[in-house]
């Protein structure tokens, strides 16, 4: 009972092992101070081993604090629980006399909120990539920028099939010719495609002999 027990802590004159004996003993007693457990368990709830509580047994024994009578079963004459009384009287006896132990405070104790990591921060902070345009969007990413470098219309050219005025598909094949010096851009040739005057003088010449033979 744990009035018993307190009658346990307020007794002078213990030792260790006795109080801690005692006070796995009156875990277990009633109004009266009975007992009944076994000896290993009242070892294990004292903390310490089978043979040290047989040793604070007997010590408690000899000072008349406790009785303890062993018991074994009827049947087969296997010991059981063991019955024990706890001197209530004496034990009461024994109570320390009123100490001043100083004043004692009433202060709040607080504990340091635990840091948060990296990856808490990770998963509670939305991805900016993801972040919905002002305008809406529905949370869509922005479209990615267009390759081959440069910005703009020319930026934004591609080589590749474009629809033609018909209808169908035709590919788009872009020839890029230096203009020589000195000549402006809307003949778009070159010496070698563009024939010279002399070109053709030797052609009528050819044709007027053929004609004429």
């Amino acid at each position: 009972m744990i009035q018993h027990m307190n009658l346990v802590f307020q007794a002078a004159g213990l030792k260790v092992g006795e109080g801690a004996f005692l006070m796995a003993c009156a875990n277990h007693t009633d109004d009266k101070g009975y007992v009944i457990a076994h000896m290993q368990q009242l070892a294990d709830e004292a903390h310490m081993s089978l043979r040290s509580a047989r040793d604070q047994r007997a010590a408690l024994e000899k000072r008349g604090l406790l009785k303890a009578k062993d018991r074994y079963s009827p049947k087969n004459g296997a010991q059981i629980a063991n019955l024990f009384r706890i001197n209530l009287t004496l034990l009461a006896s024994m109570q320390r006399k009123p100490k001043d132990y100083g004043p004692s405070l009433v202060e709040e104790l607080t504990f340091d909120a635990p840091p948060a990591s990296d990856e808490e921060n990770r998963r509670s902070d939305p991805p900016a990539d993801f972040a919905p345009p002002p305008g809406g969007g529905g949370g869509r990413p922005p479209p990615a920028p267009a390759r081959g470098g440069g910005g703009g219309a020319a930026g934004g050219r591609r080589r590749g099939r474009v629809r033609a005025p018909g209808g169908g598909l035709r590919p788009l094949l872009r020839r890029r010719f230096r203009t020589p010096p000195g000549r402006s851009r809307r003949g778009r040739g070159c010496e070698i495609c563009r024939p010279s005057p002399s070109f053709f003088f030797s052609l009528f010449s050819l044709w007027s002999r053929s004609s004429l033979g």
